[in-house]
Formats: C-alpha cells, sequence, structure tokens
C-alpha cells in the first residue's frame, strides 16, 4: 500500500504529517532528522519515559516498527497555536516482533491517544505525548518493563469527579490556557485565556483553539450526568463565532446538557467575553461503553 504524502499547506503541520505517515507508518526512520532538531527530547507522559537525541530517537522508530511492522497511525484531529502542533491520533498494529522482552503474539491493538509537538523554526524540537498504555498491554499481554504506566484516558473516564479534577491538569488544556471552574447537574463553567500561543495570524484567539475550549466544556457538563460506565464521545458539533478575542483576554466559556437520550447527549455551549457573546456551539456526545462495562440500555 502506498504511504500517503502529507498535504498540509501550513510547514509544522506538514511536518508532524511526515513524522506521522512517512516516519512512523511508512518506516522511513532515516528521515528522523529531518524532522527533529538535534537536542529534541520525546516524552512519554503516560508510560513514564523520556528518549532525546537523534539516535535515540531513530531507535524508537525502528523498534516499534520491528515489533509492529503494520503499524498505523490516524490522524483524527490538529490544532496550530503559535509554536505547537497539538493532534489527536488513533493507532493499530499487530505484535509480531519482540518487544519489551517478549516475542511476536500476532495479537493487534487499537489505542487513541495525543500529541503535543512544540517547533523550533521547521523542526519538532519537544513532543510531549499521552496514550491508553494500559488498554495497550491488556491488548497484547504485555506487562510494561520500568515502573507503572500513568492513567489511560479509559481510567481517567471511570469516575466523573476523577475526571473533572483532570481537566485542571491535563497538559494539553494548559497549553491552549483552559481553566475548569466548576462542573454539576449536567452544566459546566470554564474560562480561555489568550495567551500568545493560541492566537492566529490575525492576532486574536485562534477558532480552532475555541472550537477545542467549547467542545471540552461541553464535555465537563456531560460526565456530570451520564450513566456509570459510559464515556461521551463528540459526534458533532457546530459553532458559530460572532466576534474576535484579543491576546490576554480571558473568555468565559459555559455549557449545559439539554438532553440525555440512550445513545446521544445534546449540549449548548456559549464563550462571552466582557458580557457579550463571542461564540456559539451545539455539540453532540455519543455514549460509548468502557471495557469491560455494559452499553447504554435499549
Amino acid at each position: 500500500m502506498n504511504t500517503p504524502i502529507p498535504s498540509s499547506s501550513d510547514p509544522r503541520v506538514a511536518t508532524f504529517e511526515r513524522l506521522i505517515l512517512l516516519v512512523f507508518n511508512g518506516g522511513a526512520h532515516w528521515l528522523v532528522p529531518e524532522v527533529y532538531t538535534e537536542d529534541c527530547v520525546f516524552i512519554d507522559a503516560s508510560f513514564g519515559g523520556e528518549v532525546s537525541g537523534l539516535d535515540n530517537l531513530e531507535a524508537v522508530v525502528i523498534g516499534y516498527r520491528e515489533a509492529f511492522p503494520d503499524i498505523h497511525y490516524d490522524i483524527v484531529r490538529v490544532v496550530q497555536s503559535a509554536d505547537n502542533v497539538i493532534a489527536h491520533w488513533t493507532c493499530r498494529g499487530t505484535h509480531q516482533g519482540p518487544l519489551w522482552g517478549a516475542p511476536g503474539s500476532g495479537r493487534t491493538f487499537v489505542v487513541r491517544g495525543v500529541s503535543i509537538a512544540r517547533f523550533r523554526g521547521d523542526k519538532i524540537c519537544h513532543v510531549e505525548q499521552h496514550w491508553q498504555v494500559h488498554r495497550f498491554c491488556d491488548q497484547l499481554g504485555l506487562t510494561p518493563p520500568q515502573g507503572q504506566p500513568g492513567p489511560d484516558s479509559t481510567e481517567w473516564f471511570s469516575h466523573s469527579e476523577d475526571l473533572l479534577e483532570l481537566m485542571g491538569r491535563f497538559p494539553l488544556h494548559k497549553k491552549l490556557g483552559f481553566e475548569l471552574l466548576d462542573a454539576e447537574d449536567g452544566r459546566a463553567q470554564a474560562q480561555v485565556t489568550v495567551i500568545p500561543e493560541v492566537v492566529n495570524a490575525g492576532g486574536v484567539l485562534h477558532g480552532g483553539v475555541l472550537y477545542t475550549v467549547l467542545d471540552v466544556t461541553a464535555f465537563c457538563a456531560c460526565v456530570t450526568v451520564i450513566p456509570d460506565g459510559t464515556n461521551a464521545a463528540t459526534h458533532d458539533i457546530h459553532v458559530q463565532v460572532l466576534r474576535a478575542s484579543p491576546p490576554g483576554a480571558v473568555v468565559q466559556l459555559s455549557a449545559e446538557v439539554r438532553k440525555v437520550g440512550k445513545r446521544l447527549v445534546f449540549v449548548d455551549a456559549e464563550a462571552t467575553l466582557d458580557g457579550k457573546t463571542v461564540a456559539l456551539a451545539r455539540v453532540t456526545k455519543s455514549l460509548i461503553p468502557l471495557p469491560g462495562a455494559a452499553g447504554p440500555a435499549e
């Protein structure tokens, strides 16, 4: 199968796509020096590992390609802000070679994650990655070789109180200037500060960031009312942007659940600045059972 060629017109997003599509999916590990700086640091926040230097970063790619020759990433969503590219992705593969001292098993995995890549010029100088390492280990029957990995997304969603506390410290949200203020009884209040990293070429809050924080606020409202054992994933979102938000502004975010169905949750969200509406969003969330939990009632 031919490897897709990066298509983004933005040079930094194109570099990240090049890393995923050509280096990881295509196995072109020799391109590592073209996408990373010589002193690049890669932090796996979920696993608790850190790798730096081009030779070591290339070795990581080679090692995972040997363990999973068919490894494949799909980029689900990309948000760019100043020197950062934030990418949500899914990854799948078949365990065919040695990993952590275990031989290939033929078992497959599918996990989700997010990567936050910081750029220096047109190359990546720092990457922080969060992914479902526990789910990965469970699917492949593996034990990590060092320490205890951090919590998976699926574990974060086990209890709404734990999840809402996490929203305030999740690295992605910190980098976007997002802060959760309150969430209960199907409502959520949050705010986002327009820091330099989240402005667009016009010098105001980037629309992609606004979409993201409205979606996160809607999610926080959802988890206070959805059934135990379920997660809420965005099914559809419509956003109307009505006015710009300048650097330094603190935009208030609110969300309210309008209806909880058997399989869908409908949420309205709003962003305001100085009492005036910045954006309105209508969000539809799908109810998805957590691993080991029963699905939505029929």
